[in-house]
């Protein structure tokens, strides 16, 4: 609407003269409101969305300091500020927190969204306003988290390691807290450039193209055929080297952005001399050109690896018979994934399995994280939250940058601004589902990486460092420690 549109329309309301006057006022006062009405209820809606996540965040903070009310207090209002700062279309934003007798936390946050339209006519802002409440402990609650793994090349080594070792004492915090009448289930998802789902799910209705095959190719081509070949012997001089020095070389190659040191025995060429040989002399008179055919095989065997589907199927966690998930066969990738369990020993040994290689692409790991969190199929194990109440919670760790990025159904793509748009696409979907998200960027020196990852966290709070081996245990020990003892409400 031009910037006049206003001034327009309400030039008309006095006027007197002529018999539509009146009529044609009322008239298009009434398509404005209505037209206005439902534009900016879009906005308020929209804003109220943005306000709950920010309140549930700010609650969570809250409860993590339960003990200090100051603090509290004080902490849950920087975090909402600094949620609230990046919205869009809202001003006067208040806030009030209060904890009551039981320990729980209580986050009112109440705003203003300006109309656009419906100021023509008088209304210049809308009011919303939420509540989100969190409370400590996990003795009567439901938990369901997934993590997401870097396995990729550049992880081998002392980085694997160190997440194995951080992974089980994330593990060993959630179950000690976890009591009374309380579920907490875990998931692990290793990704590289692929997600290995596990051969166990190959004839899922869900699930397309993971049959092994053979497939034979016939070829043919015109081939010299010889008619005689006459041979003799010639002396010839040839060029030799005495034994030279070895030594064993270093070198590096760079694995999914990481150097890796390797090493070799080479040895130089010495002095030369010439000896003469004898050499075996052929030639060869040919006839005509014959079609020779031959019948070739290639094997198609699936490894349990999937690619993506096409967009926007590629940002849906749903799969069925008539959208199903891509197998992708002659693949090789990560360690199959861990559904959500409560067997602790069953999530250590999927943990001790895990190996580095291949590419980054952290868009498969999210999207499956999330598919393990969902009660949606292609799992079954994901409780749905609205009923249950359990609260979801994905955990992302990289050691690094996008060096994949979507191509077809593959991941052969190398456009990593493409997966850096696609990985904030995924983390979005999934946290519109209700999923709080939190980031680990372990020895990333990357800004885009970083600035990534915090992008993809629920909250600024909620992405982390880990700038060395210890501290990345000291990272998954905070976060243990922050999951086992906060929950929302409501």
């Amino acid at each position: 609407m031009s910037p006049n549109g206003p001034k327009l329309i309400q030039s008309f309301l006095p006027e007197k003269r002529g018999s539509v006057a009146v009529p044609f006022s009322l008239g298009i006062l009434s398509v404005i409101a209505m037209s206005g009405l439902a534009i900016d209820y879009g906005r308020a809606v929209s804003a109220r969305a943005d306000l709950q996540l920010a309140a549930d965040a700010a609650s969570l903070v809250a409860a993590r300091h339960s003990d200090n009310v100051t603090l509290a207090k004080a902490n849950a209002q920087k975090y909402l500020k600094s949620f609230t700062k990046r919205m869009s279309g809202v001003k006067d934003v208040e806030f009030d927190a209060s904890k009551d007798a039981e320990g729980n936390w209580t986050i009112k946050v109440k705003a203003s969204v300006p109309t656009v339209m419906m100021s023509a006519i008088g209304h210049d802002e809308m009011s919303v306003g939420v509540t989100s409440t969190a409370t400590a402990g996990m003795d009567k609650f439901q938990s369901e988290i997934v993590r997401v793994l870097d396995n990729t090349g550049s992880m081998y080594g002392d980085r694997i390691n160190a997440l194995k070792k951080a992974s089980n004492k994330f593990i060993d915090i959630v179950k000690g807290a976890s009591k009374g009448k309380s579920t907490t289930k875990i998931g692990i998802v290793p990704f590289g450039q692929y997600v290995n789902i596990g051969m166990p799910n190959r004839h899922q209705t869900w699930l397309s193209g993971a049959v092994d095959r053979t497939e034979k190719h016939e070829t043919c081509k015109l081939k010299k055929q010889v008619k005689s070949k006459k041979c003799w012997t010639e002396k010839v001089k040839v060029k030799k080297y005495k034994s030279g020095k070895c030594y064993t070389k270093v070198y590096y190659k760079t694995v999914d952005g990481r150097k890796k040191k390797y090493t070799k025995e080479v040895c130089e060429k010495g002095q030369s001399y010439w000896v003469t040989e004898n050499k075996k002399v052929c030639k060869k008179v040919y006839g005509p050109d014959k079609k020779v055919c031959k019948t070739e095989k290639k094997n198609y065997t699936w490894h349990g690896c999937v690619g993506s589907r096409s967009a926007p199927n590629n940002l849906v966690d749903k799969a069925d018979a008539s959208n199903p998930i891509l197998a992708l066969p002659n693949e090789k990738c990560t360690k199959p994934l861990q559904q959500l369990t409560n067997n602790y020993g069953q999530l250590k040994s999927t943990i001790e399995s895990m190996n580095a290689s291949g590419s980054t692409y952290m868009p498969a790991g999210i999207m499956w994280g999330w598919r393990v969190l969902s009660p949606d199929t292609p799992f079954t194990e994901a409780s749905n939250s609205k009923a249950s109440g359990a609260v979801k919670t994905m955990v992302v760790m990289t050691d690094g940058m996008n060096t994949r990025s979507q191509d077809g159904m593959t991941h052969d793509g190398s456009s990593t601004k493409d997966a850096n748009a696609m990985t904030l696409a995924a983390c979005k979907a999934a946290k519109k589902a209700g999923i709080t998200i939190y980031t680990i960027a372990f020895l990333v020196t990357d800004k885009d990486t970083l600035k990534l990852l915090e992008d993809c966290a629920s909250t600024p709070g909620n992405a982390f460092t880990a700038a060395n081996t210890s501290s990345l245990e000291t990272v998954f020990g905070k976060i243990g420690t922050n999951l086992a003892k906060l929950r929302l409400v409501n």
